[in-house]
């Protein structure tokens, strides 16, 4: 095994959060490719703030904003993991709330507020510390042709 840089073991989790929440990859993407286009030229993004988010200030739970630039996008579903990988909670688009449904059509930014009660699938409080955070989309292109489905991946920190 080759080490291409040295990097304290207590830094680890910082990379991989770093890696993960700049890039835009397939649903079904093979992990072994290498990745594809940066953030930056993603034809959509999704901004979640504030981050980290304090709980006892912002009770109504974080904003979710979906930016579709080049291509409409239809929210399939969004899906909260620990930081272990273990389901917390799964939300459909129309549960979003967002105006106008979960299309956004493209150049458009659509924002929706108090869309997480930062509870658990079982009505739990959950407690501090850090999400993933898995929107599911469908482009759909200026005829309405939908692509396949592509997923991006967030993190959100939660502090008391």
């Amino acid at each position: 095994m080759r080490v291409l840089f040295s990097l304290p073991v207590r830094r680890w989790p910082v990379l991989l959060l770093l890696i993960l929440t700049c890039e835009a990859l397939p649903a079904a993407a093979d992990p072994r490719l290498p990745p594809g286009d940066s953030l930056s030229a993603s034809p959509f993004e999704i901004l979640i703030a504030p981050n980290p988010l304090q709980i006892s200030r912002y009770a109504n739970g974080p904003r979710l904003r979906v930016i579709a630039r080049q291509t409409g996008l239809l929210i399939e579903r969004l899906d909260i993991y620990s930081m272990a990988g273990e389901p917390i909670r799964s939300l459909h688009g129309r549960a979003l709330e967002l105006p106008n449904g979960p299309f956004v059509p493209a150049g458009t930014t659509r924002t929706a507020d108090g869309w997480w009660d930062l509870r658990t699938a079982e009505g739990t409080m959950v407690a501090s510390g850090s999400y993933w955070i898995r929107l599911t989309v469908i482009p759909i292109d200026a005829d309405g042709v939908p692509a396949p489905a592509t997923t991006l991946v967030r993190a959100l920190v939660l502090v008391r």
